[in-house]
């Protein structure tokens, strides 16, 4: 696994990753929040692009689709995200996320937006 702080730009506190493999698998532990497990995601699908260039790729979420969360996860809980590449027309992609609990029990999943605007 890769430190996430070498493939995206987040920092703490608000950086939720623990590790990733710039393929679209990544560690997180659960935010204090269930609403910013949209937010686990969104770091998931920027370390996808950032681990496929080597560096932090500059982009901005544009939109949030179909996203359910079955429960809320206890704040600090180890979880797993995963991310798969649904389309790419030009800078727009649209990944689709599901995070899994250390069972591998569904916590959240959805579809996100992402608007490039420098590199990959």
């Amino acid at each position: 696994m890769l430190d996430p702080t070498t493939v995206i730009p987040h920092r703490a506190p608000y950086l939720f990753l623990t590790g990733c493999d710039g393929q679209g698998n990544a560690t997180a532990d659960a935010p204090q929040h269930a609403a910013q497990l949209i937010e686990v995601c969104a770091q998931a699908a920027a370390s996808m692009h950032g681990g496929a260039t080597g560096e932090p790729q500059a982009g901005v979420m544009v939109g949030v689709r179909r996203f359910t969360i079955a429960r809320a996860p206890t704040r600090g809980e180890p979880l797993m995200v995963s991310v798969h590449l649904k389309a790419r027309l030009g800078p727009q992609t649209m990944f689709n996320c599901e995070v899994r609990d250390a069972s591998g029990a569904a916590v959240a999943a959805g579809d996100l937006a992402f608007a490039l605007t420098g590199g990959g």
